[in-house]
């Protein structure tokens, strides 16, 4: 009987060694996206990218009622990548209960500090110019979902 390389390694370094491989593969080609196949829909929005501190303070200032989804990501990060068309998605199928916006903790550090973000991706929901609900590391797409919708009808 012959042996091959991951024979002779231990079960969980192949595993591990599996895991990479997948992670690696989703990141390197699920992040691909022909421009032809974005909705074009002027009434749908891709998450919004925040420049500035002065631009953040503005959205959730001016806020109201409205919900705001804002993710806290760097862009070395695996995780944040593979959120990235997840909230593309709920984007562009929830514009009307929830305004979804993308923040660099990498340079904005200030504002990291000020909502305590010590990894990334964290989601924090925002309405009537408060912090309403957070969400640590990477979800399943239906929890995000399923709190866009309780607290978009949350007065």
């Amino acid at each position: 009987m012959t042996r091959t390389m991951f024979n002779l390694l231990p079960r969980s370094i192949v595993r591990a060694v599996i895991l990479i491989a997948c992670i690696f593969v989703s990141g390197a080609y699920g992040q691909k996206e022909d421009s032809s196949t974005r909705n074009n829909d002027p009434e749908k929005s891709a998450p919004i990218v925040i420049k500035t501190q002065a631009q953040f303070n503005d959205i959730i200032g001016t806020s109201g009622s409205n919900l705001i989804m804002v993710d806290f990501y760097a862009d070395w990060c695996k995780p944040c990548k593979i959120l990235s068309p997840i909230l593309e998605d709920i984007a562009e199928k929830n514009f009307a209960k929830v305004t979804v916006y993308k923040l660099n903790v990498d340079k904005h550090r200030a504002l990291a500090s000020r909502f305590r973000i010590s990894g990334v991706p964290v989601v924090i929901f925002f309405k009537n110019k408060k912090q309403i609900y957070k969400m640590y590391g990477l979800q399943p797409k239906n929890r995000y979902i399923e709190a866009i919708e309780k607290l978009s009808q949350k007065k």
